[in-house]
């Protein structure tokens, strides 16, 4: 739900990060200030160790479908979405 945050943790087969794609323009900003520590635009800090997460919140952000991916291993098809409601 909209305020909610959203851990991800790593298990293994590090470095991960979390990048997120194809952000409605009205939620793009929020996001991207509720991602602490950010890489780049909509990218998240790299984790590189076993069981170092990261949280992001979605506070202000709109209802909606947020896609993401991890960028070192987007070759291995790591990637999902969240749905906002």
């Amino acid at each position: 739900k909209v305020g909610d945050a959203v851990k991800f943790t790593v298990v293994s087969m590090q470095p991960h990060n979390i990048a997120f794609s194809n952000v409605p323009a009205e939620s793009k900003a929020q996001l991207q200030a509720n991602m602490p520590e950010a890489m780049g635009d909509m990218m998240g800090k790299m984790l590189m160790n076993a069981n170092e997460s990261y949280t992001i919140s979605f506070a202000g952000v709109k209802p909606g479908k947020y896609e993401f991916n991890c960028t070192p291993l987007l070759a291995n098809n790591m990637k999902g979405v969240i749905t906002v409601q």
